[in-house]
């Protein structure tokens, strides 16, 4: 007697036939997505304008930029917007003279994450509309209300600021140009003391941590700042800078023995490795610190923009992963003596990198000192 379901074998057939066609297909999507990144791959192009002319003819695409040279921008301002170059950020301010923040997870009963780097919008602000129109400009700044859940609140600036801040004069965006030594006037500006002791990656890092101890008033201290450490050290070993064939370095910094970097990374991806799990129960304050930082970095990146890039930019996914800066706080929270968990964490790294973290401490001291 025949035990086999007459209706299995041209079911298997059919799912075959399923699976087989769903694999084709997906190899045509794949080779159109080739196909359209290599028709769109801009080489040789200085102005995107040019790039938009279809087979029937040319696209307007030059009012906004026939609009922008009408504002009386500096010309090296306007090559960099028509090379896709500068921020949606300063262009819509450009135009519309407002900004809309991004929603967040915070703390209601706090004052917003984006309050923090009011002072650096400011002088972002200034420095754009200095010369560029005579009357006096209000810019709008949408963001959540404190008061009432859900609501949006505007918070008007009028400029222009302050002719000087810290003593420091403010330049337009003509002068920017001419600047000799912009990064120091980055530094000044924000009243910060020069960060370029150390590796060029972790410049702007180091620059907005520094600004977001000063200026918070959420109480920062060294285990936000370790957290921040942690997770800049994990990304950089998932790096390609770890798997080449240079010498094998974190942050920028060498270290010397590849043995003690293969001992680091295992080390952190067995002892970090739930960090990046949800918790279901959480605390909101550690929560919102961490959203303030991450508005703080968006704005120090914005200036750093704006100024012509003193600053080696950075990628924000290898310096701000939510979920791992909230477990890695409540694991370094957890110990009686966090520093001790630090060192048993990330072993015997170079000098440079030991300095620059006890440089953070030192900082995250102060700031306790001075709240």
């Amino acid at each position: 007697m025949n035990s086999t379901n007459p209706t299995s074998v041209p079911s298997l057939i059919e799912t075959r036939q399923s699976y087989t066609g769903n694999y084709d297909q997906k190899e045509n999507i794949r080779e159109n997505i080739e196909n359209f990144i290599k028709d769109y791959w801009l080489d040789d192009i200085d102005d995107l304008s040019t790039a938009f002319e279809p087979e029937w003819g040319p696209y307007e695409v030059n009012s906004e930029f026939k609009q922008i040279e009408a504002m009386d921008v500096p010309k090296w301002f306007a090559k960099q917007i028509s090379q896709g170059h500068i921020a949606a950020f300063f262009i819509s301010l450009l135009f519309t003279k407002e900004t809309f923040f991004d929603c967040q997870v915070e703390d209601f009963d706090q004052p917003s994450s984006y309050t923090c780097g009011r002072k650096i919008r400011q002088l972002m602000y200034s420095i754009m509309f200095k010369g560029i129109e005579s009357e006096k400009i209000v810019i709008s700044e949408y963001d959540r209300s404190q008061k009432q859940e859900g609501k949006c609140q505007v918070v008007k600036i009028p400029l222009p600021i302050e002719a000087n801040i810290n003593d420091m004069h403010i330049p337009s965006l003509s002068e920017i140009a001419e600047m000799e030594d912009k990064r120091q006037f980055l530094f000044d500006a924000l009243g910060l003391e020069s960060t370029v002791q150390f590796s060029s990656i972790f410049q702007l890092v180091l620059t907005a941590m520094m600004y977001w101890k000063k200026s918070s008033g959420l109480g920062i201290n060294e285990l936000h700042i370790a957290a921040i450490l942690l997770c800049m050290i994990k990304s950089a070993l998932n790096g390609e800078e770890v798997m080449s064939d240079k010498q094998p370095e974190i942050l920028g910094y060498p270290v010397t023995d590849p043995q003690n970097m293969f001992q680091i990374r295992k080390r952190l991806f067995l002892k970090t490795g739930h960090f990046t799990q949800v918790r279901r129960e959480f605390d909101i304050g550690i929560i919102h610190a961490f959203a303030e930082f991450q508005a703080l970095l968006r704005d120090v990146m914005y200036l750093n923009e704006l100024l012509q890039y003193p600053l080696q930019p950075v990628c924000p996914s290898r310096v701000f992963n939510g979920v791992f800066l909230y477990n890695a706080y409540c694991e370094l929270q957890s110990h009686d003596t966090p520093k001790m968990y630090m060192c048993e964490l990330l072993g015997n790294l170079s000098e440079d990198l030991k300095t620059l973290m006890d440089f953070l401490d030192m900082g995250a001291d102060q700031s306790n000192d001075d709240t």
